[in-house]
Formats: structure tokens, C-alpha cells, sequence
């Protein structure tokens, strides 16, 4: 079972990665109204249309993507990022 309604469904971290903007600009809008997200399974997951809501503009624009990304990258699990290889030197 897939925890998505439809395939263009994103949670509102991945919309805002998708989007570059921090998650708390998509949650003022979903406050202002101008987004309205689904919700999804028993948990009532808010989940946001990529199909949608792919042309939105946020008012808010972040200028420094560096600092975004890394900030994304600090969030992400560890499970999710890339481990590094150990070579195995033969004596």
C-alpha cells in the first residue's frame, strides 16, 4: 500500500525541497489559504499535488541556495545519505 493518494502527491517537506523554499513559507500559505493540501491515510498526513500546485510562486524568495541545500542536507536521516566505502588493504 502506498502511503501516497496519487503519484503527485509530496509531503511538505519534499514540496518545499522541490520548490526551494524553507517549509515554514508552505505552511503560511497553507495557512493563508492560497494552498490546500490533501489528507492522506489514518494519520491525516497533509500532502500537497505536485500537479497542482507546480506553478505556485512564493512570495519569499531565498537568494543564498547554498545555504538551503545545506540545510535540507542537515535534515535528511542518515539512512538516506550516502555512506562512505572502506577499501579493504591486503597485507
Amino acid at each position: 500500500m502506498s502511503r501516497y493518494l496519487l503519484q503527485s502527491h509530496l509531503s511538505i517537506l519534499e514540496f518545499s525541497k522541490q520548490k526551494q523554499v524553507y517549509p515554514t513559507s508552505v505552511y503560511s500559505a497553507i495557512k493563508a489559504g492560497k494552498i490546500k493540501p490533501d489528507f492522506v491515510g489514518q494519520g491525516c498526513i497533509k500532502m500537497i499535488d505536485l500537479d497542482k500546485y507546480r506553478d505556485y510562486k512564493f512570495g519569499i524568495h531565498n537568494y543564498d541556495k547554498t545555504a538551503l541545500n545545506n540545510w535540507f542536507e542537515s535534515i535528511t536521516p542518515q539512512s538516506k545519505k550516502q555512506k562512505p566505502t572502506t577499501q579493504n588493504k591486503k597485507s
